[in-house]
């Protein structure tokens, strides 16, 4: 049986939800938003926007853990860093410093997340790496757990 694939993507109007089955759409729905939920990008009101996340899980018996989100990219950066060849413990460490430097606001004001990316060379390594605002999505309400995007 194919992997179940539940999709969010919320933008200053709706919140869209897709579930696949990894090659296929089973079901999608869509929840309208009010004009000031979520502004350019960013969630204004957490906890109401939360509160429609959940709602639109229940209303179509979604049950799972792992969600992939996204959001409108208006206020989101995805670039690519070259590390030096690094053992896999230290290439965590390694991304966030570099991510550090590189980046115009603080870490601790983003999500970050990163993938490693197969070296070309023997001497060096890359990380795919994204980050958001912390303010776009929820990250005390109830929803978040399921709104931390992965890759």
């Amino acid at each position: 049986m194919a992997r179940k694939v539940v999709t969010l993507y919320i933008d200053d109007t709706s919140i869209r939800l897709l579930i696949t089955d990894g090659k296929s759409i089973k079901e999608r729905a869509h929840s309208p938003l009010e004009p000031g939920l979520v502004e350019g990008g960013v969630v204004t009101k957490e906890e109401e926007v939360a509160a429609r996340i959940i709602q639109l899980l229940k209303d179509r018996q979604v049950h799972t853990k792992k969600v992939n989100v996204g959001l409108s990219g208006l206020h989101s950066l995805t670039l690519v860093i070259q590390l030096p060849e690094l053992p896999e413990s230290m290439l965590a460490e390694a991304v966030m410093r570099e991510a550090s430097k590189v980046l115009p606001v603080p870490l601790e004001q983003l999500y970050l997340t990163w993938k490693a990316i197969p070296a070309a060379t023997m001497w060096m390594s890359s990380a795919s790496t994204a980050s958001s605002p912390s303010n776009t999505t929820p990250k005390t309400s109830p929803a978040a757990s399921c709104l931390l995007p992965y890759l």
